[in-house]
């Protein structure tokens, strides 16, 4: 079974700098979908099919320079938005974490220690089962503003 928006995927792991096969497992391991919105028991909740956590709206707002209901809307409805945005919260954590990114990975989920842990090997095992993935097409790059900065979401803001 293809990988769904995995050119997305591809795009967004490429310009941040990350493993193309970590975003497929994590969506699996999330299991979002285009529409999502799944409340946490925190009265967080989490947003489309990457499950952004609504926690990061502000700073994607700031980010991008969309006002925060546009930001959570687009994670919502738009999978290629909420892809990009996932990257760039993963690279975030692996900025984080000097570079550790199984670590990133479990902090993407959670920074609690025994649910980081859980999470990573749900990933490790989400991506040990994906199927064979297309090479990456070298033409695919996203949609990215004159003169963005490295690892800033609005370099990759779509209009």
């Amino acid at each position: 079974m293809p990988i769904p928006f995995y050119a997305c995927m591809v795009a967004a792991a490429t310009a941040f700098h990350l493993p193309v096969h970590a975003l497929p497992a994590i969506q699996r391991a999330e299991g979002g979908w285009v529409g999502a919105v799944q409340p946490n028991k925190d009265g967080s909740h989490d947003l489309g099919l990457m499950q952004v956590n609504t926690r990061w709206i502000k700073p994607l707002s700031q980010g991008t320079g969309l006002p925060p209901q546009t930001v959570a809307t687009r994670l919502i409805l738009e999978p290629c938005f909420n892809i990009t945005m996932a990257a760039f919260i993963l690279r975030n954590y692996v900025d984080e974490e000097h570079g550790n990114m199984w670590q990133a990975i479990g902090d993407y989920h959670s920074h609690t220690p025994g649910l980081n842990t859980a999470y990573k090997f749900r990933v490790m095992q989400e991506a040990l089962n994906l199927p064979p993935l297309p090479a990456p097409a070298t033409h695919a790059k996203p949609h990215v503003k004159k003169h963005a900065r490295r690892h800033k979401p609005e370099a990759l803001a779509a209009d």
